[in-house]
């Protein structure tokens, strides 16, 4: 991947453990890999097939980055879903908890794909050996990374990277100068998926009454403890509460339809969202954003 030119320099920041410290945009990738024979590629091309072979060429086209895993001996579970298919891989023996994982998936792509528009890809990869993490047409989540998780939190980790292919996977922003726009709008999806499953949609604002940062500031405004009750839960909050008292959860998941169809393939910034979502909702003023986001029109200094 290259960094973007913005404002005369290259938008680059020092790595964080936490959060994403590059941006990249959209480019073609052309990629020729040998393998030795006891491992296996799984990657970003749709074609790479399983098991690959052992000498070739990866391509992609139109994507933020190009994701390669090496793996030995998964185990691996394979399914289609309209004419997506999905693979599931797994590197610890719980082979009845990957097989839901699947079914998991299976369910959240029809929900993405009837709710906000159709998925960039022809198929979904999922590996369950790393911290959760969203890359084009593959997801990670940490099944053997983190032994204590629950496998009901593993496969709400899995909903939340799915949901990313279409919030930061297609319809871009600046992961370090506006991480919330990705966090906060795929939080949303995500239990927007549940409650079309049955579940409440269950916020408690009084939570982040103490975080009184707003939630569009660089990562490094936040320190590590409180970055992510910022950009996923603090976000994702507020924008309920708008829903809520805008139609509610109908009405969110058609913004985001429109959303989606809308900034296909461009980059959008917190003041471009909160235009659109005003529009949108016809809302007259930015009474429901000056508590949680700085605006260019609310500018104050935070050094």
């Amino acid at each position: 991947m290259i960094a973007t030119y913005r404002n005369h320099k290259w938008n680059k920041e020092a790595y964080r453990l936490k959060g994403e410290s590059y941006h990249t945009s959209f480019s073609d990738f052309k990629i020729q890999y040998k393998l030795p024979k006891d491992l296996t590629l799984i990657s970003s091309d749709d074609n790479d097939g399983y098991p690959s072979k052992r000498t070739g060429v990866l391509e992609g086209d139109n994507i933020k980055e190009f994701y390669i895993s090496l793996l030995k001996e998964p185990n691996v579970i394979q399914k289609k879903t309209g004419d997506i298919t999905i693979r599931v891989f797994g590197v610890d023996e719980r082979k009845e908890l990957h097989k839901e994982i699947s079914e998991m998936a299976s369910e959240a792509m029809n929900y993405f794909q009837d709710t906000f528009g159709p998925y960039p890809h022809k198929q979904l990869d999922i590996i369950l050996d790393e911290k959760g993490m969203e890359y084009p047409g593959i997801v990670t989540a940490g099944s053997n990374y983190n032994r204590l998780e629950s496998p009901e939190h593993l496969r709400r980790i899995v909903v939340h990277e799915i949901a990313h292919q279409w919030f930061y996977g297609v319809i871009s922003n600046d992961p370090y100068h506006d991480a919330w726009l990705d966090e906060g709008i795929t939080d949303l999806a995500t239990l927007l998926f549940y409650a079309n499953q049955g579940n409440d949609i269950s916020f408690d604002e009084e939570l982040f009454k103490e975080f009184t940062l707003p939630v569009n500031l660089p990562l490094d405004k936040y320190s590590s403890n409180d970055q992510s009750n910022y950009i996923y839960g603090k976000s994702s909050t507020m924008l309920w509460k708008i829903f809520q008292e805008n139609g509610g959860e109908l009405k969110a998941e058609d913004f985001l339809k429109n959303y989606y169809d809308h900034y296909q393939y461009i980059e959008v910034d917190t003041q471009e969202f909160v235009r659109f979502l005003k529009y949108y909702l016809n809302l007259k003023d930015d009474d429901y954003f000056k508590d949680w986001i700085l605006l260019e029109n609310n500018n104050e200094n935070l050094n």
